[in-house]
């Protein structure tokens, strides 16, 4: 079964299909206004970003206030990786320390379960939402993160 996703970018002028190829990278075909031919890139290799794994959950989003497009991936070890492009493509680990308030605290994202990122724009913010485990119970997890706060987010709870 193939992992994939899709969305719009409007400041590209784009629409992408992301998915996981047979060698564990995601990689994107994506199609500009007036392209007659999609385009192809291999994401995991433009960014150096760790190969996925055959259970990896992703979503991929626009997110207007930040001018950018995002995919969104869990790893086996509940981490949280996103591929961002705004003029460049870049991979960050959310659960570095650099990127989450208290990522030492943060709840892991369940391996193999859901994930999903989406643009709330009423509030400017980029929404990312999955599967937590803290240790000792299951919840819905959110991380939220607003263009001045950026790189640091703080996760919330919602059960």
């Amino acid at each position: 079964m193939t992992t994939m996703c899709a969305y719009d970018w409007t400041k590209g002028k784009t629409s992408q299909i992301a998915y996981i190829g047979t060698d564990f990278h995601i990689h994107e075909i994506y199609r500009a206004v007036g392209q007659k031919q999609p385009s192809f890139a291999d994401l995991t290799k433009w960014t150096g970003a760790p190969a996925v794994s055959t259970s990896t959950a992703m979503s991929g989003f626009e997110w207007v206030a930040g001018k950018s497009k995002h995919v969104v991936y869990t790893d086996d070890v509940g981490h949280i990786h996103e591929l961002s492009c705004a003029t460049n493509w870049t991979h960050a680990d959310l659960f570095d320390g650099a990127h989450i308030a208290d990522s030492a605290h943060a709840a892991k994202a369940v391996v193999g379960r859901s994930i999903s990122g989406f643009d709330w724009a009423a509030e400017g913010t980029k929404q990312i939402v999955y599967h937590g485990d803290n240790g000792s119970n299951e919840s819905i997890q959110e991380l939220s993160m607003y263009p001045a706060q950026f790189p640091m987010a703080t996760p919330t709870c919602r059960n």
